[in-house]
């Protein structure tokens, strides 16, 4: 038989690659061996191997025998013993096996040979033509060796032998053939024999559907360890003499779906950092690399993930963890899944927290950790919960400044849409609530909601809040910002509509107490018959003993209400002091104006249940500066809601907080400070802008009341 052995390698190595890379399929699971009486010890009538052929071409001398011994202790072996060679070759062979077209195959036998031999597929085409397809060489060995080698049957293909044969003056000894198509790794997770615990069918060094490979200048060695992550077995790399270049262990390319997002994560051990890095195979067969990360080196067994985004051209996918320095790398329990759809039942992502992040699994699905400021923080992903097996929490064991918070991914909003937030929380502290907001040209913008409080046992949080009219996506998130914890569950997030009252109305409300007030507001207001309620922080009054501007006001038929005698923060001073501002700034204003000073304002917005606890002792309400509309489904008397009117507060922007209030029949509450005309603060209206707003109040219709007015009418509402 005359074969051209150039052109059989070329082709067979152009096939491989095709199998390799995915164009060509796998089978997907392991078959027997198709040879009959693969062992030779049946016997045929003509006392040679039954199913068994020889048969030479070529000048030389060639001599077949059936030998009465054979590997491992057998009972027969087939021999070959060539001399006088020219040319030619020698050979026995099995009969044909029936094959598949476009179907990979392996063969291997156990050989002892004085000289170099070679392995050829003789294939049958369904035209009856014969090809042949080079296997591999096979190195001389005067004890019992494996050989083995794979061959891809071409389309068309119907029958195929194998032709292990002599080309020289030597002997050859065959026993125990395999001809079938090759065990397939198990595949549980996208990567075949992702624990390594399978070895290969004809090499036990090796773990089966798995290659070691380098490039480079360096020198690397790959050994398959008796010892793992878990199971028994476990790769590991060892690089020396690096300058350039990399190694590494990688298993066949997976079928992946275009535009998917996977998650891809090993357990390994190193003592350098390493590198994750993912080929992509086009669906044109044109590849690309894409750098995942780094392992920081670890001699113990760690986890590491990583998310890997599939182009939409691209239809495979090989991860390679390589080692490029000097060192070792051992692997082990590798995993390559799609990521799991997030569930977005609660409006929020895995909003239950039950879903598991795989890239990282001291994390929930779709959520991130993240903290600023000098502050000792630890994040956990407890596997306990209000409802379920998980929550998310965050510690903080010592602090100066900035905050710690879970996060979830922002989500789509619809500017100027009403929404309810929910959760379930415990805290030894305070949680701060916080509305994050994207806005439409790439800016971040912030609400603050009203606090959730210490409670050892689950509590419900629950508030609203609007987008703003530019506003694309929002999240929400609680922030502890003192030594403390806070554990949350079961987020969610839905539309809202508010429960309005008989109609919309709007109180006018001004904070601090301003002197210059008296001249740029008063006078204004009374041009359109407004009243309004002026809460006073009392330290001026009582410094002065000057009580002509409350009482410009009083006498003006405006409300006086109470900010506190100094202004503090009341949710960051004692208990005491607390009870010492809210007693003597009523007593102060009631002194000046003859008459009960009924309603509240904390200064800065500053609250907490305690607070809350001692202003009910004292006042009928209390008035924030949490922002939002009150109705009858969120009615809370000791948090009224407002909105802030600050320096750049628009007319418009009122004009729309008072269009929505008449759209709900909410009433809406108006935070005011400083009206001036110079030195303006944040905190200040200009003159001119307050004239426009009050021109738009009026042409609006609303009914402008003071907080006591209003109250009056909407607490039988109730």
């Amino acid at each position: 038989m005359r074969i051209s052995l150039q052109q059989l390698k070329y082709f067979v190595i152009s096939m491989g690659m095709l199998v390799a890379f995915g164009i060509l399929s796998r089978p997907a699971f392991a078959y027997t061996n198709l040879i009959n009486n693969a062992s030779v010890e049946t016997v045929s009538a003509s006392n040679t191997p039954s199913g068994w052929q020889h048969s030479g071409w070529g000048t030389n001398t060639a001599a077949y025998s059936y030998r009465a011994t054979g590997q491992g202790g057998s009972a027969h072996s087939v021999y070959t013993k060539v001399t006088n060679y020219q040319d030619g070759d020698a050979k026995w062979f099995f009969d044909p096996v029936t094959v598949l077209g476009s179907t990979q195959y392996i063969y291997a036998d156990y050989y002892k040979s004085d000289v170099a031999t070679e392995l050829v597929a003789a294939i049958t085409m369904n035209d009856g033509s014969t090809v042949y397809q080079w296997m591999a060489d096979i190195a001389p060995s005067t004890t019992w060796k494996l050989s083995n080698s794979s061959v891809l049957m071409p389309p068309g293909a119907t029958k195929a032998t194998v032709l292990h044969f002599i080309a020289s003056n030597g002997y050859l000894q065959l026993d125990n053939a395999t001809f079938k198509q090759p065990e397939v790794p198990a595949v549980t997770n996208g990567v075949g024999n992702s624990s390594f615990e399978q070895a290969s069918e004809f090499n036990t060094k090796l773990p089966l559907g798995w290659v070691g490979s380098s490039w480079g200048t360096n020198t690397s060695k790959y050994t398959y360890l008796n010892t793992g992550h878990t199971g028994s077995k476990s790769v590991r790399i060892d690089v020396s003499g690096y300058t350039d270049g990399d190694a590494k262990w990688y298993s066949e390319s997976t079928k992946v779906i275009p535009g998917k997002t996977y998650v891809y994560s090993d357990y390994y051990r190193s003592n350098v950092p390493t590198t994750v890095v993912a080929m992509f195979t086009a669906t044109n067969g044109v590849q690309t690399y894409q750098s995942l990360g780094t392992g920081p080196k670890s001699t113990s067994w760690v986890r590491k993930g990583f998310s890997v985004n599939i182009p939409s051209n691209v239809s495979s996918v090989t991860i390679f963890h390589t080692l490029a320095a000097n060192g070792y790398l051992i692997l082990d329990d590798v995993s390559l899944v799609p990521q799991t759809d997030i569930d977005m039942t609660s409006g929020i992502p895995n909003g239950s927290l039950e879903q598991v992040n795989q890239s990282d699994l001291t994390a929930p699905l779709g959520w991130t950790s993240a903290g600023w400021g000098t502050n000792t923080a630890k994040y956990s992903y407890p596997a306990t919960g209000h409802t379920g097996s998980r929550s998310v929490r965050v510690d903080i064991t010592s602090y100066t400044d900035g905050d710690a918070k879970w996060m979830y991914a922002t989500q789509p909003v619809t500017a100027g849409s009403n929404y309810r937030f929910s959760a379930y929380y415990q805290t030894n502290t305070t949680g701060r609530a916080v509305v994050m907001f994207t806005n439409s040209d790439g800016s971040t913008t912030y609400f603050g909601m009203h606090n959730a409080e210490s409670s050892a046992a689950w509590a419900q949080y629950s508030d609203t809040f609007i987008a703003p009219n530019n506003a694309v996506s929002a999240s929400v998130f609680f922030y502890i910002n003192s030594v403390g914890y806070f554990a949350s569950d079961d987020y969610g997030l839905s539309p809202y509509s508010y429960v309005g009252f008989d109609k919309a109305r709007l109180s006018l409300t001004f904070d601090d107490g301003w002197e210059e007030n008296v001249t740029t507001v008063l006078p204004r207001l009374g041009q359109y018959g407004f009243a309004s309620t002026q809460y006073y922080a009392t330290q001026f009054i009582t410094d002065t003993q000057d009580t002509s501007g409350v009482l410009a006001f009083k006498n003006a038929n405006h409300q006086i209400g109470s900010h506190t005698v100094t202004h503090p923060n009341l949710s960051i001073i004692t208990l005491a002091q607390v009870v010492s501002e809210l007693t003597q700034s009523k007593q102060v204003l009631e002194a000046a104006t003859g008459q009960p000073v009924l309603d509240f304002a904390s200064p800065y917005g500053g609250y907490n249940a305690q607070v809350i606890t001692e202003i009910k002792k004292l006042y009928r309400s209390h008035r924030t500066v949490d922002e939002g509309y009150n109705s009858k489904d969120n009615f809370d008397i000791y948090r009224l809601k407002v909105q802030n009117v600050l320096l750049g507060t628009t007319p418009e922007q009122i004009s729309g907080w008072i269009s929505r209030a008449q759209q709900d029949h909410t009433w809406l509450i108006l935070v005011f400070h400083r009206v001036g005309v110079a030195n303006l603060e944040a905190y200040d209206t200009p003159v001119a802008t307050f004239e426009q707003d009050l021109a738009n109040i009026s042409a609006s219709g609303i009914p402008v009341q003071t907080v006591d007015q209003a109250l009056a009418e909407l607490q039988p509402q109730l």
